[in-house]
């Protein structure tokens, strides 16, 4: 049976701490809304809550593959719940390549950062004498840093969703394109309004 597909269109800001407690639910104090916890939920019940109403807010734990994690379906059940631009993005991470560059007169890091929710991400480049230089993650995962001289970087990736995240080290070389991939060890959570992704066919 096919997973189920889900976008968050309209992420919201407030805390999830900070919210009135409905039973397992919580309520938004901004606009009066309940906000389900979709973990109290197994993959039936939370497809049945999506397609109950027009606007259903939830709270979603993602892991580093996109899927939701869902309350256990008490017969076993091998359907998730994932988020549509999740997978598309880890399907990008396995066409990455290096490639020279003959014209650029310094080197480059590109590559693809592998998470369950790739929006509003920097890939921080410390370089070892302290230069910091940075690449936004286009939705897709795909990041780039452009014009960096040969040496060795740390990398960080902040933003988005979750903590910020150490992901290794990287040698530049001159003229060159370093191919880095990160991946993110953190679980996402994500509060906000939740739809299911319009299929053709």
């Amino acid at each position: 049976m096919k997973d189920l597909r889900v976008t968050f269109p309209e992420p919201c800001s407030e805390k999830w701490e900070a919210m009135t407690r409905a039973g397992c639910n919580r309520i938004c104090g901004r606009c009066d809304t309940t906000i389900f916890d979709l973990s109290e939920y197994d993959v039936y019940q939370a497809e049945a809550l999506l397609r109950a109403g027009d606007r259903i807010c939830v709270r979603a734990r993602l892991d580093a593959e996109g899927a939701v994690r869902l309350k256990p379906h008490p017969v076993g059940n091998a359907r998730r719940m994932v988020l549509a631009v999740g997978a598309s993005a880890a399907m990008l991470m396995m066409g990455g390549h290096a490639a020279a560059r003959e014209k650029e007169p310094r080197g480059e890091i590109s590559g693809m950062v592998d998470t369950s929710w790739p929006f509003n991400l920097t890939v921080t480049a410390k370089g070892d004498d302290g230069r910091v230089y940075r690449g936004k993650v286009k939705r897709d995962g795909r990041y780039k840093i452009k014009k960096l001289p040969p040496g060795t970087y740390s990398l960080e990736v902040t933003g988005g969703c979750g903590d910020p995240w150490s992901s290794g080290k990287v040698t530049v070389r001159e003229r060159e394109t370093a191919l880095h991939n990160a991946t993110d060890p953190n679980d996402c959570i994500i509060v906000g309004m939740i739809e299911i992704e319009q299929t053709s066919g």
